[in-house]
C-alpha cells in the first residue's frame, strides 16, 4: 500500500490546501510505500510488484525498484490552463494482494496565464491637482483567479527625495498597501484602487508608484514597474492641465531656408513647442512637410512613449527625431520641448513643377487640447534632376598636357578625369553615393561619386587621333533625371609623334656667319600643340677639324603668334656668337643647333624632318681668318719667249691672297714637256697680305730643246700654265755675244763705247794733272777728291738697296705691274712711260720684235724674213 505521497517545488513542500501550480514548473513525487500494519521501511522486494504513476488517465511512468520503501520522481507541470490530476498505483506482480491505499490521487490547477498590470488611470508621466484622498484605478488581468496580495510602492519627492535629485531611487520606494482589491477575484481583469494623499506636496512636485503580488500559482505580477530609475508603473507631477502651444517661427531648417529638396540628400528641421505639463502629456505631435496636398501630407509623427517618429508616407525615410529641451533630451515634465527630425525624400517624390509644399505643425494633449501653426514663407519645391557641371571637370595628365578643350597625351597613357555631381536646381552635393559614367574611345568606365566627388582612370588607346571623352550621372530613378548638357565633352588628342622640324628660316642654309648675334628661325610642324615653356634652343660652336666644343649655349624659345599647333610654326632663339675671339676663328668653326623641348602629349622634338630626337637639325660655318690663295691661267709669264737650250729666262708668277689672313704659299714650278714629261724645277715659298698679291720670280735655264712651259702650282692644288716655248739648240757665238753674252748688240755696244771713252777721258785728267803737279799728286788727288760729287754714290747706293728689297720681299704688285715687267723683259729691263703706248712694237733682248694685243692677251714677233707671226 501506500504509506504517504508528497508533492514540492522549488519554493518547498506544497502544502495539502495548494492548489494552483504555475504551468511548466517542476514538481517533485515521492512516494513512501509499506506493506499494511507496518511501520518499518518494509516494502516489496524488486520486481514483486510495480508501481504506476498517471497523469490524468495517461500513463507517465512505472517502476519495480524501490530505493528501499521510497520512490521518487519529479513532473513538470504541462502548459494548460485547467485541473491536473495525478494518480498513483501498486500493481502486485508475483500474487501478492493490495489494500485500498494502494491507490493515490491528488488534483491540481494548473495556472499558464501570469497576472499583468493591463491598464492604469494614471499615464507613465502624469499630472495631477493635489488631494489628500487621489483615487488611482488599475487594472491587473490573470485566470483563473486575481491576486490577492497586490502591494503599492509608493515615492513622493516631498517626503522621500533623500537624495534630492529629484528621482526616486530603488531604497527610496515605501509600501503603501492601502490597496483596494475588486470584488471578484475569478474575473479575467480585475479593478485595483490606490488611495493616495499627496496634499502635502508641492506644485512642480512628482509622486511615483510600482505594484507587487503574484497570483495563486506563485506568477509574479508582470507590467507593474519597478524601483529602477525610470521604470515605474506611473508618475505623476502636482499640476494642473495647461493647452499646448506653437510660438511663432516655429518651424526652421538646419543650415537656413530651403526652397527646393532633393531625393536622398539629408535634410534636417526643428519644430518649437510649448506644453505646460511637459512633452509627456502630448499625444499628437505631427509635421506635415506638404499640409495643402491632400494625396500625401508627408507627415512626420512623435510618439512620447517610444521617442521615434513614423511616417505614412511612400516618398519620405525619417533617419533620426528627438525631442529636446534646454539641456539635452528633453524630460517628461520639460515645458519648452523641440523636435529635431532628419529624413530624406526618395526619387519617387513626384514633381509637382511650380507647385510648392508647406509646412505645418499640429500639437494635441491628452486632454484634448490643439494648436497648429502653417509656415507659408517656407514653401519649397522638389527636384530630382542632376548633372555634371563642365566647368568642375578636371584633367590630370600623366603622360601629355592638360589644355582648354581637353588634353594632348601619348598613345597606350593614363590619366585621370574627375568632377563634380550636383542637383542642377540648387548645386547641391549629394551625400550619398552617386554611379557615374565615363566614356572614352568606345570604352565605358564606371566609378562613384562619393559626397558628389568622382574619379575615373582612363587608358588611351594605342591609335592617334582627337577624341571624345563624355560624362553620365547614373544614380536618378524614378522622377530623377540626368539633365548634363550633351554637349559637354573634353577632346583628347592621342599624339604619338612629337614636334618636327622641316625648315631652316633664319640664317639660311650655307650662310657664312660673323661674330655677331643672329636670330635663329625655325619652321616646325607640330599636329597637337607645342609646349612653348619646355622649348630650348641648344647650340654649340664646334672645330671642325679636332671636333672639340668651343662655346654652348641654351636659349628659350619663343613662338611667332598664338597658334600651337600646325604645319608650319615658327619659334625662333637669338644666339650670340660675338664671345668668339679672332683668335678662335683663324680655325674653322661650325656653328650646331638643335631643339630640346616636348609637344603637350610629352613626345620629344625629333630631328630634321623626322631624324631621332636628340640630333642637331642645322649648322653654319663661321667666317674662316685663313689666308685663301689662287693663281689665274694667265698669271704665269716669262722674261722672254724664245729660249736656246743653256739660255736663263725669268719666270714670274703672280699669286692672290683673296683670304683675311696673312699667310705664306707654298708653290712648286715644274717644267713641262709636249712629251708628258715633268720635272721640279724649285719649290719657292711667299708671304701675302690679306687681299693683296705676291710675285714669285724663279730662273730657268732649259736644258733640253723642244716645246716646254712652266706649270706653277701651290699648296691648294691650284695650278697656273706659262707660255708654251719651242726651246732652240744652242748655236755658236761671235765676239761681240762672248763679251756681251745675251746682252743686245746695239746696246752692248753702246756701253762699250761709253765705258771706253769714261777710260780714255780719265786718262787725260790723269796726265795732266801729274804734267803739273809733280810730287804733290797725293795733295792734289786729295784736293780733286774732295771736289767729288758724294751724292751721286749716294743716290746709287739707295737704287741698289731698292732693288735688293723689292727682290728679296715679293713687294705687292697690282696686275698691271705683270705686263709691265714683260714689257721690260722684251726691252733689256727698261720699263716704258706711263705716256707710252703699251701696244707699239718693242725691240726684245733676243733682237726680235715684239707686239703684245692686251685685247686678246696675244703676243707676235717678227721673225728672220720680216714675217709677223703669232707666239704660241
Amino acid at each position: 500500500e501506500i504509506k504517504s505521497v508528497t508533492f514540492s517545488t522549488e519554493l518547498g513542500e506544497l502544502s495539502s490546501d495548494e492548489y494552483y501550480l504555475p504551468a511548466g514548473q517542476n514538481v517533485d513525487i515521492s512516494v513512501d510505500i509499506g506493506f499494511e500494519g507496518l511501520e518499518d521501511r518494509e516494502a516489496f522486494a524488486d520486481g514483486d510488484a510495480k508501481v504506476v504513476l498517471y497523469q490524468g488517465n495517461n500513463e507517465i511512468v512505472n517502476t519495480t525498484s524501490l530505493d528501499v520503501d521510497m520512490w521518487n520522481y519529479t513532473d513538470s507541470v504541462p502548459f494548460t490552463n485547467g485541473v491536473l490530476d495525478w494518480r498513483l498505483e501498486i500493481v502486485p506482480l508475483a500474487g501478492g494482494g493490495t489494500t485500498a491505499d494502494a491507490e493515490y490521487e491528488r488534483s491540481f490547477f494548473a495556472d499558464s496565464v501570469i497576472p499583468s498590470v493591463y491598464w492604469s488611470s494614471v499615464a507613465p508621466y502624469d499630472h495631477r491637482v493635489p488631494s489628500s484622498s487621489q483615487t488611482i484605478q488599475v487594472q491587473i488581468t490573470d485566470q483563473p483567479i486575481l491576486p490577492s496580495n497586490v502591494e503599492a510602492m509608493v515615492w513622493r519627492q516631498w517626503v522621500n527625495d533623500y537624495d534630492f535629485n529629484g528621482l526616486p531611487s530603488p531604497e527610496e520606494y515605501e509600501s503603501f498597501s492601502d490597496v483596494l482589491l475588486p470584488n471578484d477575484l475569478t474575473a479575467f481583469v480585475g479593478q485595483y484602487t490606490i488611495l493616495l494623499d499627496d496634499s502635502g506636496g508641492s506644485i512642480g512636485e512628482k509622486v511615483a508608484v510600482y505594484l507587487t503580488g503574484n497570483d495563486q500559482a506563485g506568477h509574479p505580477l508582470e507590467n507593474n514597474g519597478s524601483g529602477e530609475e525610470g521604470q515605474h508603473l506611473f508618475m505623476y507631477q502636482l499640476k494642473a492641465d495647461g493647452p499646448p502651444s506653437i510660438p511663432a517661427a516655429a518651424f526652421s531648417w538646419d543650415g537656413g531656408r530651403q526652397t527646393w529638396l532633393h531625393p536622398m540628400i539629408t535634410y534636417e528641421f526643428d519644430v518649437m513647442m510649448n506644453e505646460p505639463n511637459g512633452g509627456s502629456d502630448l499625444s499628437v505631435v505631427e509635421v506635415q512637410l506638404a499640409s495643402q496636398q491632400n494625396s500625401d501630407r508627408l507627415p512626420i509623427s512623435w510618439d512620447f512613449l517610444t521617442g521615434e517618429c513614423t511616417t505614412t508616407s511612400p516618398h519620405m525615410v525619417i533617419e533620426d527625431c528627438e525631442m529636446i529641451g534646454q539641456n539635452g533630451p528633453a524630460g517628461p515634465y520639460e515645458e519648452d520641448i523641440t523636435l529635431n527630425v532628419e529624413f530624406h525624400l526618395l526619387w519617387t517624390i513626384p514633381d509637382l513643377g511650380d507647385t510648392k509644399r508647406e509646412p505645418k505643425l499640429i500639437v494635441i494633449d491628452r486632454a484634448g487640447n490643439t494648436d497648429q501653426q502653417s509656415f507659408p514663407t517656407l514653401r519649397w519645391r522638389s527636384s530630382g534632376d542632376m548633372y555634371i557641371p563642365d566647368e568642375t571637370i578636371q584633367l590630370i595628365i600623366n603622360q601629355g598636357t592638360a589644355v582648354d578643350d581637353g588634353a594632348r597625351i601619348a598613345p597606350g597613357s593614363s590619366f585621370e578625369v574627375s568632377g563634380d555631381v550636383l542637383f542642377q536646381e540648387t548645386n547641391t552635393r549629394p551625400d550619398f553615393d552617386c554611379p557615374v559614367s565615363v566614356m572614352f574611345d568606345g570604352v565605358m568606365y564606371q566609378t562613384t561619386a562619393i559626397n558628389g566627388a568622382w574619379t575615373a582612370v582612363v587608358t588611351a588607346s594605342e591609335d592617334s587621333g582627337k577624341k571624345a571623352l563624355t560624362w553620365s550621372v547614373d544614380c536618378t530613378s524614378g522622377q530623377g533625371n540626368d539633365v548634363t548638357d550633351e554637349s559637354n565633352n573634353r577632346w583628347i588628342l592621342i599624339d604619338g609623334t612629337g614636334p618636327t622640324p622641316v625648315e631652316i628660316i633664319n640664317p639660311r642654309p650655307n650662310t657664312i656667319l660673323e661674330t655677331e648675334v643672329y636670330e635663329v628661325r625655325i619652321a616646325i610642324t607640330e599636329e597637337g600643340g607645342l609646349d612653348i615653356e619646355s622649348l630650348q634652343l641648344e647650340w654649340w660652336v664646334e672645330d671642325a677639324d679636332t671636333g672639340d666644343r668651343l662655346i654652348t649655349g641654351y636659349e628659350s624659345m619663343t613662338l611667332e603668334g598664338d597658334d600651337a599647333a600646325g604645319t608650319q610654326l615658327e619659334v625662333y632663339a637669338n644666339v650670340d656668337l660675338s664671345d668668339i675671339t679672332d683668335t678662335m676663328i683663324e680655325n674653322r668653326l661650325i656653328l650646331f643647333v638643335k631643339i630640346n623641348g616636348r609637344d603637350l602629349a610629352d613626345n620629344p622634338v625629333l630631328g630634321m624632318n623626322g631624324a631621332p630626337t636628340g640630333s642637331e637639325i642645322a649648322q653654319w660655318e663661321l667666317e674662316w681668318l685663313r689666308p685663301e690663295f689662287s693663281i689665274g691661267p694667265l698669271d704665269v709669264s716669262y722674261t722672254r719667249l724664245i729660249l736656246e737650250v743653256g739660255q736663263s729666262t725669268s719666270v714670274q708668277a703672280l699669286v692672290s691672297n683673296d683670304g683675311s689672313l696673312d699667310g705664306t704659299v707654298q708653290a712648286t714650278a715644274y717644267v713641262v714637256r709636249l712629251n708628258g714629261t715633268k720635272e721640279v724645277l724649285q719649290r719657292p715659298s711667299l708671304e701675302i697680305p690679306a687681299a693683296g698679291k705676291g710675285l714669285i720670280s724663279i730662273d730657268w735655264v732649259p736644258t733640253a730643246e723642244g716645246i716646254q712651259w712652266i706649270e706653277v702650282e701651290l699648296d691648294n692644288e691650284q695650278t697656273a700654265k706659262g707660255p708654251t716655248v719651242d726651246v732652240r739648240p744652242a748655236r755658236e757665238q761671235g765676239l761681240i755675244e762672248n763679251l756681251f753674252g745675251e746682252v743686245n748688240p746695239i746696246i752692248g755696244s753702246a756701253v762699250a763705247l761709253i765705258f771706253v771713252s769714261i777710260i780714255i777721258t780719265g786718262l787725260l785728267w790723269a796726265r795732266k794733272a801729274t804734267r803739273g803737279r809733280g810730287s804733290k799728286s797725293e795733295y792734289d788727288w786729295d784736293e780733286y777728291s774732295s771736289e767729288i760729287d758724294y751724292d751721286e754714290y749716294e743716290d746709287y747706293d739707295d737704287n741698289e738697296e731698292s732693288v735688293v728689297t723689292d727682290n728679296s720681299q715679293y713687294s705687292t704688285i697690282e696686275p698691271a705691274a705683270s705686263v709691265s715687267a714683260a714689257s721690260a723683259a722684251l726691252t733689256g729691263g727698261v720699263e716704258p712711260t706711263a705716256t707710252e703706248e703699251e701696244t707699239d712694237w718693242v725691240m726684245g733682248a733676243d733682237g726680235y720684235w715684239w707686239y703684245h694685243d692686251k685685247t686678246t692677251n696675244e703676243w707676235w714677233y717678227k721673225d728672220e724674213n720680216g714675217d709677223i707671226v703669232k707666239f704660241s
